[in-house]
C-alpha cells in the first residue's frame, strides 16, 4: 500500500520489492523507502500491474487486516510487559 501511495513509479517499485521480508509501515510519504532495483523481480509486469488495476476499497480491507495483526501483536506485547511488572 505504501508503494502504490508514495512510489513514482509503482509498479515498478512493485516488481522490484522483495516480498519475502517484513516489511515496515511508513507513516508519511517522507518516511517511506522505495525499494531497492533488482535483476530478478519478485513479481511480473502482470502481476503489478494486477495489483494496480485492484480497486481502493480491496486496498483498504488489507489496510486494515494489517493494522488488526499489528494491534494484536501490540496486545500481546503489553501483556508480556504488565506480567513482567506485576511480578
Amino acid at each position: 500500500i505504501d508503494i502504490i501511495r508514495y512510489d513514482e513509479d509503482p509498479k515498478s517499485a512493485l516488481m522490484a520489492e522483495d516480498w519475502s521480508k517484513d516489511h515496515p509501515r511508513a507513516v508519511d510519504e517522507a518516511d517511506y523507502v522505495p525499494p531497492a532495483a533488482s535483476d530478478d523481480p519478485s513479481l511480473t509486469e502482470v502481476q503489478a500491474e494486477a495489483i494496480l488495476n485492484m480497486r481502493l476499497r480491496s486496498l483498504r480491507r488489507l489496510e486494515e487486516m494489517e493494522l488488526l495483526r499489528e494491534q494484536s501483536a501490540l496486545m500481546e506485547e503489553r501483556a508480556q510487559i504488565e506480567d513482567l511488572l506485576d511480578s
